[in-house]
């Protein structure tokens, strides 16, 4: 999903698809409001995104979601509903405990948010998503 200002980065992650994930994308449906928005994720059979409102949104239509945390984002004030099955989300924290030893804020993290997401390697967290998408 992304907003209409959004469109330019959408369609540069799209570009970067195979052909065949293209054929996938319907990339001009977007809701154009909020409501829009939650009339189209009411019809979606799940939700894999970053953590924030969307996500929320999808939880509360009663939609599976995998939530892939921002580093800078503590899990424990934001994980709503997180069961590992019908609700799965992954943070840096739980393959990279070391960067968060002796932390005292996650938002100490905030500006090294580009640095953290390089090292959160898709690798890390490649079977929950293949096991949450033999799921739904």
């Amino acid at each position: 999903n992304y907003i209409p200002n959004q469109k330019k980065q959408a369609l540069d992650i799209y570009n970067f698809c195979l052909p065949e994930t293209r054929d996938c994308i319907y990339i001009d449906v977007y809701g154009k409001s909020l409501r829009e928005f939650l009339a189209i994720t009411s019809q979606c059979k799940a939700l894999i995104g970053n953590e924030g409102g969307a996500t929320n949104m999808a939880k509360a239509l009663d939609i599976p979601t995998f939530t892939i945390f921002s580093p800078w984002i503590s899990p424990e004030d934001w994980a709503v509903f997180e069961d590992g099955n019908k609700h799965v989300s992954v943070h840096l924290r739980s393959y990279l405990p070391a960067v968060y030893q002796n932390l005292t804020s996650y938002k100490k993290l905030r500006k090294q948010t580009a640095d953290l997401y390089g090292q959160f390697k898709f690798d890390f967290f490649k079977t929950q998503l293949h096991d949450f998408l033999n799921r739904i």
